[in-house]
């Protein structure tokens, strides 16, 4: 249920409510990890891309 809450891009204090969980908890244990910041990410990906001694 969580996980379809999240999906649906509810705020994290409705996926809680749902739950009878804080927020807190919620976040932990169900909310997925997201980008912070795409600049950073797509630089780090950019890291795997390389060849060996590029």
């Amino acid at each position: 249920m969580a996980s379809v809450l999240d999906d649906a891009d509810l705020p994290l204090s409705a996926i809680a409510d749902q739950l009878g969980n804080t927020q807190k908890v919620a976040d932990k244990h169900y909310r997925k990890r997201r980008v912070a910041n795409d600049a950073s990410a797509q630089a780090l990906e950019r890291m795997f891309d390389e060849e060996p001694g590029a």
